[in-house]
Parts: structure tokens; sequence; C-alpha cells
């Protein structure tokens, strides 16, 4: 998961790129800054692996952030975004990884994504990642995949030693019997064949898990099959611990929101499609999008009009069809007094409403409605 930091001093161009970015699977937005001394003194919070800043601000400008990041986290990316293009070489002297101009293409975007996706795998294989535990760690968000300490993804011989891996990740703090795994993973199959496929599927998995240098632990007790990883991070698990108390709306629990988003890379095993799944990715999405919905509602009871934004963007790049979100944001883009983005949100609900087979209001009556 890449995780990018935004800086601009125009709320609306910190929008653009944010709806820019919602496009892209594998990036994550950690943090976004109408100031460079804020998102400077955040960078150890938001850990991103690369920087988009615009150049000309108030204060510190884009190259003396740069500057700063390449002394204090050198192994940061920066990428500069901005409306001019003479400070392209005292940008790349600046060691920008990229430059781009106003207004960002999507397609010009792609790519840059796609050089600081390579660079990161780069350095995570070389380094490991930037945990304390070297690389080793699972990912449940998203497309399932569990990295070796080096920092390398593990390979499975077979789709379902993938599976067989993943299901012992969800039921991690259970044992789990031979015939329960088999219901599972080989429902249709005759019972002798789906036992030979449970015992080389099995051994596949032991295979695979010595590449783990003993943190991952494949155990067996009187009520079965058991995965061992105390020691180990996993997404799901860190996602878990970091959620806040439903009854408390502040500051500090929408900042436990936004780290939780952060996480979020996607539903719980999304990519793979896992049916024994299901009710668990519904339980995350739904709990992650309620606590977006309240912290939304909190920002603009405060009238803290862009953090309410920022919290519907959220959750429609989790639901895209979410009514409550898109009201709640053509509200926010009404009080800001942002004309083209509320123009461009109520054009995005007039299409989700349209696919729900739901009438859609006209924009006078959504802005009176709150």
């Amino acid at each position: 998961m890449l995780r990018i930091v935004l800086i601009d001093d125009e709320p609306s161009a910190l929008a653009v790129m944010e709806l820019l970015f919602s496009e892209f699977r594998g990036v994550c937005i950690a943090g976004r800054y109408t100031r460079g001394m804020d998102a400077l003194q955040a960078i150890e919070k938001d850990r991103p692996d690369a920087v988009f800043v615009d150049i000309e601000m108030p204060g510190k400008n884009g190259l003396d952030i740069a500057v700063e990041l390449a002394d204090k986290y050198p192994e940061i990316n920066v990428v500069f975004v901005t409306v001019y293009n003479q400070y392209a070489v005292a940008a790349f002297e600046a060691s920008a990884a990229d430059y781009l101009l106003k207004p960002v293409r999507k397609e010009r975007l792609e790519k840059t994504i796609a050089r600081l996706q390579k660079a990161e795998k780069g350095r995570n294989g070389r380094n490991g990642s930037r945990e304390g535990d070297g690389g080793a760690r699972i990912q449940c968000f998203g497309k399932f995949m569990v990295y070796a300490p080096s920092g390398a993804p593990l390979g499975w011989r077979t789709r379902k030693t993938e599976e067989l891996m993943a299901l012992l990740v969800y039921y991690r703090h259970r044992e789990l019997s031979k015939e329960r795994i088999i219901d599972l993973l080989w429902p249709e199959t005759e019972v002798e064949k789906a036992g030979v496929l449970f015992h080389t599927t099995l051994y596949n998995l032991k295979k695979s898990l010595g590449e783990m240098g003993g943190r991952l632990e494949l155990t067996k007790g009187s009520g079965g099959y058991r995965l061992q990883f105390e020691d180990l991070a996993c997404d799901t698990e860190e996602f878990e611990k970091m959620i806040p108390s439903p009854e408390h709306n502040d500051d500090e629990s929408i900042e436990a929101i936004e780290r939780l988003l952060a996480i979020y890379a996607g539903g719980y095993f999304e990519e793979d499609g896992y049916l024994w799944a299901e009710e668990k990715r519904y339980e995350l999405q739904s709990r992650l999008i309620g606590l977006c919905l309240e912290a939304g509602n909190y920002c603009l009871s405060m009238a803290m009009w862009e953090k309410a934004a920022e919290m519907q963007r959220s959750i429609i790049r989790i639901d895209d069809l979410n009514q409550e979100a898109y009201e709640a944001l053509i509200m926010a883009y009404a009080r800001l007094g942002n004309t083209g983005m509320l123009l461009q949100a109520y054009n995005q609900y007039i299409s989700a409403m349209e696919e729900l087979g739901i009438t859609p209001e006209s924009l006078e009556e959504l802005k009176e409605r709150r």
C-alpha cells in the first residue's frame, strides 16, 4: 500500500487531487494539509511513502519542504504539483521524484503512481518495511498477501494453498478441524478426494511457511489446526485495535478514524472473493462507514466543512452508492462556497441515485434540507 501525503494551500486543489487518487487501487491518503509546517510536524504519524506538494505556498513553500524532507527523511519521495513549469530545474535539483503540472491528468498521475510503487517495492525488497519486525506482515484488506521478513510476498503452489492460509488467518483465534476446512474449501468434492486435496494443500502450505523464519507457526491441537503469529503485524488486527469508542466524537476520534482509513486498503479479502469471509467483510466495512458518518456529522455540527467533506469522500471511496454521504458532501461544499466541487459531487449523486433506482432530489432541495 502506497501511503501519500498531499500539501496545497488551496483546499479545492487538495479535494481534486484526492478525487484523482481515489480512482487508483493500492494507494491511500495518509494526510492532507494546507500548511507545509503542519505536514512536516505530522510526518512521523502519517509515515508517507511519497509527498505531493504545491510549490508556491505562503510560509514554507514546496521547495523548502522538499529540502527538509530530503535531509530528515531521504526515503520519502517528493512529487511537485504546480501550475508553473519554470520551477522544473529547481525541483529536480531538490531530488524530486516527479513534477506534475496542474490540472493533473489521470493518465499522467497513473504513470507517477506506477513509478512510486515500483520504487517502494524495490526498497522493501532490499531493506524490509519500516516496521520493527522487518518486512514480515499479513495483509487482509484488498488483496490477501503474506510478506516474508525480506519484504517479498510469499508464493503459493496453488490457489487453494493461498485460500487455506487466508482461512487460518481468519480463524486465527481458534482451532479449525479438518472437517470444517474441507466443508469451506471443497464443499462440492467427494469425501475421499477432498481428504487427499486437504493433505496435499496442507503440505504445500507448510513448505511456504518455511520462508517466514518461525514468525508463523501452524499447530495441531485436539480441536484441529491453528495458525499462531503473535509477534507478526496484521492489518486487520491493527485496524480492530484502533477503532475508537462510538460514543466519543471529538478531534482525537477523527484522527483515529483517519488512521483506520489509511489502513483500509479495500474490503476484507475483497480481491480474493472468498465466500466464507463475506460476513466479516461486510462487518468491517459497515463499521468504518458508520464511524465516518458519525465523524462527518460531528464536523458539520462544528462548522468544520473541509474535514466534513473529507469524511464523506472517504465513505464514497468505500461505497460509491452511499446516499447519506453524497448528501452530506453536497452540504459541506455548499457551506465552503466551492461551486466547482459542489456541482461535481451533485453529478456523482445523480448517477448513484439513478443506479439505485431512486429519484434524485434537486440541488436546491438538498441544500435547503440541511
